[in-house]
């Protein structure tokens, strides 16, 4: 599914499990397209038109979500979580951070160390962006997420963005530094990652 399709599937189920601690973790695999925040200035779009017209077409979605432009594509591990921040009384800029450092513990796993760069939201290896956070609630429940740059093609397709609104931004991606497994398992070591900075959730 598209990433509006994906988006009315986690409000659907957002409205199922608002009030509950109930969390769902939803692993899409998008074809190469790009989503904008709600907020992305119009700016960014047009660094985009300028880019389709010189690489050809791509998809452009719009989503309720906070952050600026960034692509999606294969090779891409993208988690959306959805919780009721409420219930589990975690504050969005908590839940953020949250969401950064289940990256950050990620990345161990393949024998590498993410860190956080001041001012600027995400994870980073080696200086260069590989993990970006972008979220939304509805009714206290959260909405989309986190995507991490695995490999081999991710960091082309934000050539053609100016990727979070920062102009020159480096992006990197995981196989740049060492071999990396497919996206299943990728997504499983995710899992374990979340667990252990969530306290309290069990899958």
């Amino acid at each position: 599914m598209n990433p509006l399709q994906c988006q009315a599937y986690q409000v659907e189920i957002a409205g199922r499990i608002g009030g509950t601690r109930d969390v769902r973790i939803l692993f899409p695999e998008h074809d190469p397209c790009v989503t904008l925040g709600r907020h992305t200035p119009e700016a960014e779009a047009i660094a985009l038109d300028r880019a389709h017209q010189e690489a050809g077409p791509m998809e452009v979605f719009r989503l309720i979500r906070g952050g600026g432009a960034t692509y999606h594509g294969p090779g891409q591990l993208i988690a959306y979580i959805l919780a009721d921040l409420r219930a589990w009384g975690v504050s969005i800029p908590a839940y953020i951070h949250t969401l950064e450092e289940a990256m950050i513990a990620l990345l161990p796993s393949f024998g590498v160390r993410g860190d956080r760069s001041k001012g600027r939201p995400g994870v980073f290896l080696k200086g260069a962006k590989v993990g970006f956070v972008g979220v939304g609630v509805h009714h206290g429940v959260s909405l989309h997420g986190v995507s991490l740059n695995i490999g081999p093609a991710t960091r082309e397709g934000f050539h053609r963005i100016v990727p979070c609104g920062m102009p020159g931004l480096l992006v990197g991606q995981l196989s740049d530094h060492v071999p990396v497994p497919g996206i299943a398992e990728v997504q499983g070591r995710f899992l374990n990652a979340f667990q252990e900075v969530w306290g309290g959730w069990e899958r």
